[in-house]
């Protein structure tokens, strides 16, 4: 109620899909992406890490260490000259530069809304990745789409979810019949949430709900519901 952080979890997912200079898709379209949590010691910081800590335990650390506070003092979590947090304390656990995470914390707290949970619930987050729509070019240019679909959910000793969050987001990048990248992989890319009415789908909606819209009932379904409900 004050605004600040009671439970906080980070997590990554990297989603490579490799294309060649014919404009073929070369990457299998049923590969199973891990985020870097599950990855664990298999993603393979740990080795060049100063500390000696995997990615996955420097995420944990600077999520811990946003427990107790507010937005703005996570915003004001500084850097020092090497690039690693001027904290002492967190940088004990955490040696990335902390714009890696505070950015993506603030905004959290930002999308946060009160849907029932309760502060000592256990926080859980799913991340699920697919790239079965990529093709390859051809008359048009082929199309690399990386497509993250994220759930949070809060569950109560019980096991029952007491709130839920789902957002999804779909990367797509063109290249051309030679391989070039024909996107601007500069260019902002927003969640399905973010687009709200702008993603499209209500026009070929039955029920003429925009894909957030539906999310946002499928997850108030779950609430009070256990993992076999």
């Amino acid at each position: 109620g004050e605004g600040r952080v009671v439970a906080c979890t980070i997590d990554a997912a990297q989603v490579k899909i490799n294309f060649d200079a014919e404009g073929k898709v070369v990457t299998a379209l049923d590969t199973a992406f891990k985020t870097k949590q599950e990855l664990g010691a298999d993603y393979g910081m740990k080795v060049a890490s100063s500390i000696e800590k995997e990615w996955n335990e420097q995420a944990d650390a600077f999520a811990a260490f946003c427990i107790g506070k507010t937005a703005d003092e996570i915003a004001a979590i500084a850097a020092g000259e090497d690039g690693k947090p001027a904290d002492v304390d967190l940088a004990a656990g955490c040696t990335m530069h902390p714009g890696n995470f505070q950015w993506l914390v603030v905004k959290a707290i930002g999308n946060a809304v009160e849907s029932g949970a309760q502060a000592d619930d256990t926080i859980g987050l799913g991340v699920s990745t697919k790239i079965d729509s990529s093709v390859d070019a051809g008359e048009s240019d082929g199309l690399a789409q990386a497509y993250l679909t994220v759930t949070a959910v809060t569950v109560d000793g019980d096991g029952k979810v007491t709130s839920a969050a789902i957002d999804a987001v779909q990367v797509n990048v063109n290249f051309d019949q030679t391989g070039k990248i024909t996107t601007d992989l500069t260019a902002e890319i927003k969640t399905k949430n973010e687009l709200g009415a702008d993603y499209g789908m209500k026009v070929a909606s039955s029920i003429e709900k925009e894909w957030n819209e539906q999310a946002e009932v499928f997850a108030s379904y779950c609430v009070g519901k256990t993992m076999d409900e």
